[in-house]
């Protein structure tokens, strides 16, 4: 399984160490300096996220910095890699970009090189196909995209093993409507509260990530430390991550079973291939198995696409 750790050691594998000259050349607000105040573009989150956070967002801020590169694609993965490793920001604007065609290109070749395409089940999701995301990996690689960006979404919280939560604000507001949420297939295709959680903000048509007020160098919410914020998002979006338990189409009915005569049953238990003998425990010898047993026996087995009619 990818976990959330391959951002950093995707990032960190490159890197160089910085020489001192060109970190102090550094502006003052790119540095990693824990102060009373923040930088001007990290933005305190709107109280109508007070709902979700439990009253707790002053804990929690969000980066509104503006890039040359306004594109849907950059400004998405210059969030979703900032949140996954902090020092992503001390960063050119070049670089990240060359960091972000890296990681796509990564995805790209992953998809089909590792089996992921299969391992993920997109061959049962009938909004995606291979020429779909192929064609969307291959514009984001351009920093372009089209109507499908969201299916490269589905495939980063697959590929990385989280939960990706996008949340629309207008006006400084955020707006419940308008909540994007992703959940990676690791866990049968259900969310898991105990994966990792990257949240996003999207306004004015760009991404942003939303980061923790930690010494930490990165802002990925962990069940563990953020219990009562993870809760509150699984219970406002009505996200139910309990296992499905799906009911199975047995092939018979007990009921109609045990009307049959001991002849009948056994008639039953040898067209499926069922024995009608079992060894004893006592002698180790082969015994003529109960009705009870073969009745059980035929309850167990599943119908697959066969309609069958006992006549009584």
């Amino acid at each position: 399984m990818l976990s959330v750790n391959y951002i950093a050691q995707f990032l960190d594998c490159n890197q160089s160490v910085i020489e001192k000259n060109k970190y102090d050349k550094i502006n003052d607000f790119e540095r990693k300096i824990i102060t009373i105040s923040k930088p001007k573009f990290y933005n305190p989150l709107p109280d109508s996220f007070d709902i979700l956070f439990n009253k707790n967002i002053e804990n929690f801020y969000y980066d509104t910095k503006i890039y040359k590169n306004k594109s849907n694609i950059y400004t998405f993965f210059n969030s979703l890699l900032s949140v996954g490793n902090e020092y992503f920001n001390l960063l050119s604007e070049e670089d990240k970009e060359k960091e972000i065609k890296n990681f796509i290109k990564k995805l790209d070749d992953d998809l089909f090189e590792k089996d992921l395409y299969n391992k993920f089940e997109y061959t049962k999701n009938r909004k995606f196909n291979k020429s779909m995301i192929q064609e969307v990996l291959k514009m984001a690689y351009f920093f372009k995209t089209n109507e499908n960006f969201n299916l490269l979404k589905l495939y980063v919280a697959d590929y990385l093993g989280i939960n990706l939560f996008i949340f629309s604000v207008v006006g400084n507001v955020l707006d419940f409507n308008n909540i994007e949420k992703y959940n990676t297939k690791y866990y049968e295709n259900r969310f898991n509260k105990c994966n990792p959680t990257f949240l996003i903000i999207y306004e004015n048509e760009l991404y942003k990530p939303l980061l923790i007020n930690n010494n930490e160098n990165r802002s990925v919410i962990c069940y563990s430390e953020h219990r009562d914020l993870v809760n509150n998002i699984f219970d406002y979006l009505k996200i139910d991550d309990k296992p499905e338990i799906i009911p199975v189409d047995k092939k018979y009915n007990n009921t109609e079973l045990s009307k049959l005569k001991v002849e009948e049953i056994k008639k039953l238990c040898i067209e499926n291939n069922i024995d009608l003998q079992k060894k004893s425990d006592k002698t180790m010898k082969m015994i003529n198995k109960l009705k009870a047993e073969l009745l059980l026996d035929l309850c167990l087995i599943e119908n697959i696409n066969i309609n069958l009619t006992i006549e009584i």
